[in-house]
C-alpha cells in the first residue's frame, strides 16, 4: 500500500509542478496548435486578446511574405512557421511580432 500511494504522489507532484508557468505553443499538429493557441488566450487578460491574435496573424502574414516566390508549397511555409512558434509563451510572441514591426 504504501508503495502505491508513494507513486501516485509522485505523479501528483510531477503533474502539478508540470502545469506552473505559462502556457506555450505546441505546434506539434494542426490540432495541438489550435487548443495551445486557445489555452494561451484564455489565460490573458481581456485586453490583450485581441493584441495576441494579432501578432500570431502578423508573424504568420510576415513569414508567408518571405517566402514568396520560393518553390515551398503553402504547407511547408506553414509548416516552417508553426516550427518557429512551437514552445512560446504569450510574451514571446509579442517580442517576436514586435521585432518583425521594426
Amino acid at each position: 500500500m504504501k508503495y502505491n500511494f508513494k507513486n501516485i504522489f509522485s505523479v501528483i507532484a510531477v503533474l502539478m509542478l508540470t502545469a506552473c508557468g505559462d502556457p506555450k505553443i505546441d505546434a506539434s499538429s494542426d490540432e495541438t496548435m489550435a487548443e495551445s493557441l486557445q489555452a494561451i488566450v484564455d489565460e490573458l487578460p481581456n485586453e490583450k486578446k485581441e493584441q495576441f491574435k494579432e501578432a500570431v496573424t502578423g508573424i504568420y502574414m510576415v513569414g508567408a511574405l518571405a517566402s514568396m516566390g520560393s518553390d515551398k508549397s503553402k504547407e511547408e511555409i506553414q509548416a516552417a512557421i508553426a516550427a518557429k512558434l512551437d514552445g512560446k509563451t504569450a510574451d514571446e510572441i509579442f517580442a517576436m511580432a514586435a521585432e518583425l514591426k521594426d
